[in-house]
């Protein structure tokens, strides 16, 4: 018996013809089995689980950061809007109540003169109406509180400075109540900065940032 091997195949010679021992030869069958199998597409289950579990949570995550973002440029915004505008309000108070303090120390220490204190009078009118109008501008934000006694020093300073003679002719002088003007100007002027001071230390720049926290998911 004689056996030939050649191309994977094994011939086989025992006397006779030689016969084909191997791997049957494929058929069309098995052939069109192959292509299709080939041909099929790829499975598809990753992508839809991808899709389902993972890629909501991207997005959700994305939109949450980019609305935390704009709240805290807003609140940063806010804070620092507050914070310059209280402080060009009572620097401009600062400025008025000087003024008033020299013009009430000419117009109390001297005899009534009709051209000259008529003109004063005018002016002082002008200082008590701004003062009093930048304090109404500043009371939401630093006189809350029905305890503050803000508006009540407003008033007493209009009232020092007004007094009960207050553009009458012939009026005396009242040497005292210059003196009182000033007392009451550096009353309000305190308590303008010490509230000031008090309202941004509750609401500081953290705080600020801090109100938009719950935007992140705790850890």
């Amino acid at each position: 018996m004689a056996i030939l091997e050649t191309g994977g195949a094994v011939y086989v010679a025992a006397g006779g013809p030689v016969s084909l021992v191997g791997p049957p030869t494929p058929t069309s069958e098995s052939l069109n089995t192959i292509v299709e199998l080939a041909a099929s597409p790829a499975p598809t289950s990753a992508l839809m689980w991808f899709a389902d579990k993972v890629l909501p949570s991207l997005i959700t995550g994305l939109i949450i950061a980019i609305v935390g973002s704009w709240l805290i440029a807003r609140a940063v915004e806010r804070f620092r809007g507050q914070r310059d505008y209280l402080n060009r309000a009572l620097d401009a108070v600062r400025t008025q109540l000087l003024a008033l303090q020299k013009l009430a120390g000419q117009y109390w220490t001297s005899n009534y003169k009709e051209a000259e204190s008529t003109v004063q009078e005018a002016e002082i009118e002008f200082l008590i109406q701004d003062i009093s109008s930048l304090c109404a501008a500043c009371a939401p934000h630093l006189w809350k509180g029905k305890d503050s006694d803000g508006p009540a020093l407003v008033a007493s300073l209009a009232a020092a400075v007004t007094g009960p003679t207050f553009g009458q002719r012939n009026r005396p002088k009242e040497l005292w109540r210059a003196r009182e003007v000033q007392v009451k100007a550096s009353q309000l002027m305190r308590r303008l900065t010490h509230d000031r001071t008090r309202y941004f230390a509750d609401r500081t720049l953290k705080q600020q940032i801090e109100s938009v926290r719950w935007l992140w998911p705790s850890a």
